[in-house]
């Protein structure tokens, strides 16, 4: 994997990055705060997972070629010609040129799995998610062994300069095991318990996800049990997700969050929460006082995965002052990478400086011959360039989208990110050199990781080859998306709505007569209410997920008045304690905004679904070719549900490129 592809992964959605920060990085890190209770039975669970018996046995193909001998390999891996020690094992996949995937080699890939995903997930959708995966990626590789891809330059080119920077990566990785000594992680995580953790609780909740206001109206209103809850939820599950979250510490979770949960009792909702039209919730299943876990050898095989990462600055530090690296900002100015942002938060403003001015740096501007960084090696100086940073990764210019997103999405500058996007250029140029210097190459362990990386490194621009988008095939992705949309959606409004609340029908009846009779303005009520946090402003809301009495009362205002009827709603589901009763102001009113391929970002948008579908329908045909049977059924039989084999496929090779 290339460090570029490591800054791109970072660029999520505005819901994603709240689901990602609470399910995943976050949640993943700070699992190991569990009390050792909890600790056994999730590893019990997670064995449970890879080991237990799937429901229906699975015949074993036969093995064997016309001479009756078993077929055998050197080869042990994934997708191997298997010898005949493992004959008592059972299938997972077999191919059509008689090699095969075992259970026992799908084990390790089902222990994997995200918690969070797993928690959503049967034990039969992970086998076939796993044993699909190996077996795509066993014939992509293949066939990208057969095309002779390699041998066009360009694609020799792009491949090498990945391996060079998985290396780097592999090498960073191993530097940092070696610092995490038995005693360093044990010290790590007494220390960071003991700031995090300690006199703090950990909470057992679900998290649910929905766009659909109704169902936060429903959770809000109706105190259901968890059994209830789960099958109302799953009656939405095209607007709203739930997930489990075992015991999390409370520090793990944004302050706000952390103390509705706090203050609230066990079998309660808490929120919602909203971003840009997307509403978080919790049930609370459970909280308790956290426990520090005994740090045993097993503990520490777990947690220094996470303790590393305090490791990697202090490795790459070194590393920079190996190599004398000098940076600056795209002004020429000195800049400490490793510091990016210190003066901004001190002001407590991202993107401003220390005397608190915003940075008037026009980006568009900046020439590609811009030195971002010197670097020397033996001797010879190098400069790192803006023309560098757009090459690493592919973009045209230093404001194009993926960069903007990030900085809008993270709440950074679109100078900082000018800056990381810059030290992960660095970091990649020095790693290499490092890679060289050690000869890493040469390691043994190195060499097998790197072999396996070059073959997916390979399948990949395979794929990318063969999911080319047309102008046809993108004009055909734009279609089905506007088939797709209702037509009353197509042809509706959305609006842009402020709410006042009250604690009742009567105080609320008599602001919003003393609004429509001229002696209160709304904007000074709001403003007022703003400042006693009992008003919000929810922005642009449509059709769908408004209840339909609500939604007709909104579209029946003017812009610029407030609608005439005292609307009945749980503030609570807005963060507004004690408030049942509200005043709706109708900002304002604007048509549905469709998809246009006349807009270049939209175009892109579709551009990118096409070449999904390309390669989806390009592995399709490998594995028809190449795959005779997965978790016991044949491949004629899965594609009978071409729907499901899509998503399915779709989802593992992720996008091209």
């Amino acid at each position: 994997m290339s460090l570029r592809r490591l800054f791109k992964g970072a660029l999520f959605t505005a819901e994603l990055v709240v689901m990602c920060f609470l399910f995943s990085g976050l949640a993943d890190s700070f699992s190991f705060f569990k009390s050792e209770k909890d600790t056994t039975e999730s590893e019990s669970n997670t064995k449970d997972r890879a080991n237990a018996d799937s429901d229906k046995s699975v015949e074993k193909p036969n093995l064997k070629g016309e001479d009756g001998k078993k077929k055998t390999t050197k080869d042990g891996g994934p997708g191997g010609k298997h010898p005949a020690s493992k004959d008592k094992e059972k299938v997972v996949v077999e191919f059509k040129d008689g090699s095969v995937i075992t259970e026992g080699e799908t084990k390790e890939e089902i222990n994997n799995v995200p918690e969070q995903l797993a928690a959503r997930m049967s034990l039969a959708d992970i086998r076939n998610i796993v044993a699909w995966r190996m077996a795509c990626n066993k014939v992509l590789k293949d066939a990208a062994k057969k095309s002779g891809i390699m041998n066009d330059p360009s694609v020799k080119k792009v491949v090498e300069s990945r391996i060079d920077s998985a290396a780097g990566i592999l090498l960073l990785d191993q530097l940092t095991n070696e610092e995490m000594t038995f005693e360093k992680a044990k010290e790590h995580y007494y220390a960071t318990w003991d700031k995090n953790f300690k006199n703090t609780m950990e909470f057992e909740l679900i998290a649910i996800t929905t766009t659909d206001l109704a169902v936060v109206q429903k959770l809000k209103r109706e105190r259901l049990d968890e059994k209830a809850m789960k099958a109302m939820l799953d009656g939405h599950s095209g607007t709203t997700k739930y997930m489990v979250l075992d015991r999390r510490p409370q520090s793990m979770f944004p302050p706000e969050i952390a103390a509705a949960v706090l203050a609230a009792e066990k079998g309660t909702i808490i929120g919602p929460f909203e971003t840009r039209g997307t509403y978080m919730l919790f049930f609370l299943k459970e909280k308790s006082p956290a426990k520090r876990q005994p740090f045993t050898m097993e503990f520490y095989n777990t947690y220094k995965e996470t303790a590393r990462r305090d490791i990697i600055n202090p490795i790459l530090e070194g590393l920079y002052k190996k190599y004398a690296v000098k940076t600056f900002d795209v002004s020429g100015n000195p800049v400490d990478l490793f510091k990016i942002g210190e003066d901004d938060n001190k002001d407590g403003k991202s993107g401003k400086g220390k005397k608190g001015k915003k940075n008037q740096i026009n980006l568009t501007q900046v020439k590609d011959s811009t030195v971002l960084a010197v670097v020397t090696n033996g001797g010879k100086k190098e400069d790192v360039t803006v023309h560098d940073l757009k090459q690493f990764f592919m973009v045209d210019s230093l404001t194009s989208e993926p960069l903007r997103a990030m900085a809008a999405q993270f709440n950074i500058s679109n100078e900082d990110v000018v800056k990381h996007a810059a030290k992960i250029v660095i970091d990649d140029k020095i790693l290499k050199w490092e890679v060289e210097a050690r000869k890493f190459y040469q390691e043994p362990d190195a060499k097998v990781k790197l072999s396996r990386i070059k073959d997916l490194e390979i399948a990949q621009q395979l794929l990318m080859k063969n999911a080319k988008a047309t102008s046809e095939s993108t004009k055909s992705a734009y279609n089905k998306f506007i088939q797709s949309i209702p037509e009353e959606d197509k042809n509706d409004n959305e609006i842009a709505i402020k709410l006042i609340f009250f604690p009742t029908h009567e105080g609320a009846s008599q602001a919003l007569q003393s609004i429509l009779t001229g002696a209160e303005k709304f904007g000074n009520l709001f403003k007022t209410a703003l400042g006693r946090k009992t008003a919000i402003d929810l922005g642009y809301v449509k059709r769908r997920g408004m209840p339909p009495e609500l939604w007709k009362l909104i579209k029946s205002g003017a812009p610029g008045a407030c609608c005439r009827e005292v609307v009945e709603v749980n503030g609570q589901q807005f963060g507004v304690r004690d408030c049942q009763f509200a005043v709706i102001y109708v900002a304002d009113r604007r048509p549905v905004l469709l998809p246009s391929l006349a807009n270049p970002q939209d175009k892109k948008y579709f551009q990118a679904m096409a070449e999904r579908e390309a390669a989806v329908k390009f592995v399709k045909k490998l594995a028809l070719a190449g795959i005779s049977s997965v978790n016991g059924r044949s491949v004629e039989k899965w594609f009978v549900n071409p729907e499901f084999v899509d998503r399915i496929i779709a989802m593992i090779i992720g996008t091209p490129g």
